[in-house]
């Protein structure tokens, strides 16, 4: 088959959970689909491979596609507004340019890997704060419904801006983050191939960031944001906030120790509660932006057991 599947008429199968299939996509089907979509070479590049496989599902798909399998156990990635059905993963040309910054990672330095990975975090923040303060909303009179248009090109959907491009980002800056870690390097270079180790669990619309701490059972649950927020709280004015949940005795989550991190008051209270990490992209006192709310993706922990 070629990459391109083609048309696929809408029908029971389309209409399937996606966020199951999604957490049902084991670690050896996802190196599977690296080495066969071409991401990597098939030899010598087997770190390479198991640091895609990991970045592939810590973002969930973007707006408006989903991914299915067929009756023969393959996926396949269908946009749900045309109805066309591809084996390439949407985020696939992301996934090259990963697979190029891994490449150079492995080679230096951890001084100049870090210099490296903030340089690249800094410029894909400002370029995802751009590209989103390109876009619009336009409310259609005849339907009530609200769509987007693009300031520059002109084009329009009916997606909200943020579920199409946050995805993309998103995926960029958790997963070139693993590779500050010399744990996580050491791992992807020394494990066999089809014994893949992802430090984050399978996530569709899930996500949640783990960062290494001196306590073995200990996570952070950070509000991130692109942008600049304005609240009453002082939680809200940081743009990084981290919060140690300590984990119970079996891996799983503290919800008393969550609400006592975040403390009674904080408008991050309903957020932390759950141990989530809530992710937001625009300003909300930015009048030069027609989408002023800060946009939260709903992201939330799916547990929190340390690797």
């Amino acid at each position: 088959l070629g990459r391109e599947a083609g048309p696929l008429v809408m029908g029971a199968s389309i209409g399937a959970d996606a966020k199951k299939v999604h957490e049902e996509w084991s670690s050896a089907e996802r190196a599977s689909y690296v080495t066969s979509s071409g991401l990597v070479c098939p030899q010598g590049e087997e770190a390479v491979q198991r640091f895609l496989a990991d970045a592939i599902v810590l973002a969930p798909l973007p707006a408006p596609w989903v991914m299915h399998r067929s009756q023969r156990g393959e996926y396949f990635f269908v946009n749900r507004r045309t109805g066309l059905a591809s084996w390439s993963h949407p985020l696939e040309p992301c996934l090259r340019e990963l697979a190029d910054v891994c490449r150079k990672c492995l080679d230096i330095d951890r001084d100049l890997r870090d210099a490296t990975i903030s340089g690249l975090h800094s410029k894909w923040e400002a370029d995802a704060k751009g590209e989103y303060l390109k876009w619009f909303s336009v409310d259609d009179g005849a339907s009530g419904q609200t769509y987007y248009c693009h300031r520059e090109s002109g084009e329009s959907r009916w997606e909200h801006p943020a579920e199409v491009l946050l995805p993309e980002h998103y995926m960029r800056i958790m997963s070139i983050d693993m590779l500050r870690s010399d744990s996580y390097i050491a791992r992807i270079t020394s494990r066999p191939s089809m014994e893949i180790a992802s430090p984050f669990s399978s996530l569709s619309r899930r996500i949640h960031r783990r960062r290494e701490q001196e306590s073995p059972r200990c996570r952070v649950v950070q509000a991130y944001y692109i942008g600049d927020v304005e609240a009453d709280s002082d939680a809200e004015h940081s743009s990084h906030l981290s919060i140690d949940i300590p984990s119970d005795d079996d891996g799983s989550c503290s919800s008393g120790a969550s609400s006592a991190a975040c403390g009674k008051d904080s408008d991050l209270l309903s957020r932390c509660s759950t141990a989530a990490e809530t992710y937001f992209i625009g300003d909300t006192d930015d009048d030069a932006s027609d989408l002023e709310d800060p946009w939260d993706l709903d992201l939330e922990a799916n547990g929190c057991s340390v690797p």
